[in-house]
């Protein structure tokens, strides 16, 4: 933003923004404002729109996970407004992702929830690994086998067992 001040034969002051000029400083603040609360629900909105281009487009590079598989947008959040409500009221932050319970299913209310990304991650049609696996994983690990031995006798990558038994993976909650 920068102050203009020689606008012909009077000397007024003037703001000049991105997109527009403003002599009155309230004026520039309502703009300000509603800038600021467009950044705030920039990362949300990126959200809602890839959500909509994993189930809409057809040409979308992984199609094949999501619109070819029935995944679909419910109705309501076709509507970024319902949407926002619905992620504001269920525990969005910016450092968490939308990810869907049951990956069978599609976007809607009872099946999205918010969570990290490793948490994520985890949630994935093609993970091999499970809960039970970790908790497997660390049994074999307190009786004595060392991560190669873990990792032959499970077919699971060594670096795999090693987060998991040094508790960086696959967390069991309290």
């Amino acid at each position: 933003m920068e102050l203009i001040k020689d606008l012909g034969v009077a000397t007024v002051k003037s703001y000049r923004t991105r997109f527009a000029l403003f002599k009155c400083p309230h004026c520039l603040e309502v703009v300000k404002r509603r800038a600021s609360n467009g950044e705030r629900n920039k990362r949300l909105h990126e959200t809602w729109v890839n959500m909509k281009t994993r189930c809409l487009n057809p040409k979308y590079a992984k199609a094949h996970r999501y619109s070819q598989r029935g995944i679909s947008l419910c109705d309501e959040w076709y509507n970024f407004r319902n949407f926002l409500e619905w992620a504001k009221g269920n525990g969005y932050k910016k450092n968490l992702q939308i990810d869907r319970r049951d990956n069978n299913k599609g976007y809607n209310a009872k099946n999205c929830r918010f969570v990290t990304a490793s948490q994520n991650a985890q949630n994935k049609e093609c993970n091999t690994i499970n809960m039970g696996i970790a908790t497997k994983i660390r049994k074999l690990k307190r009786e004595g086998l060392n991560n190669t031995e873990i990792s032959n006798k499970l077919k699971i990558l060594r670096k795999s067992v090693s987060l998991i038994t040094l508790n960086k993976q696959w967390v069991e909650s309290n």
